[in-house]
């Protein structure tokens, strides 16, 4: 039987601690600093990938900060869950003619 989870449980993160972007629909750094990424939501499907880079500039994303791709076969509308640590910042790339939305702490 697992552990009954406490406030003080590293993964606990109230609402009020989470952020929110809409209408990302060029490269944006979403977030200069560490923080966490939680789930991306696709507005609209880009016509190439896009990226999420962990950097605090749009100009700093590359390869070697990937933390995962946007892919053209997501459908509007789908809905990813990331939970991924960011230790310099939050950078998202949509595609060409892409729209995104993400959530962060």
């Amino acid at each position: 039987m697992p552990a009954p989870m406490t406030p003080i449980d590293e993964n606990f993160r109230p609402l009020a601690a989470r952020s929110a972007t809409y209408n990302i629909a060029a490269a944006a750094a979403v977030k200069a600093g560490p923080g966490r990424l939680i789930r991306i939501s696709v507005v609209t499907v880009g016509s190439t990938a896009g990226t999420i880079n962990d950097c605090a500039a749009t100009g700093d994303a590359a390869i070697g900060n990937q933390i995962g791709s946007i892919p053209t076969t997501w459908v509007a509308g789908t809905v990813v869950e990331f939970d991924w640590p960011c230790s310099t910042g939050i950078t998202i790339v949509p595609g060409t003619s892409g729209v995104l939305a993400v959530s962060f702490s």
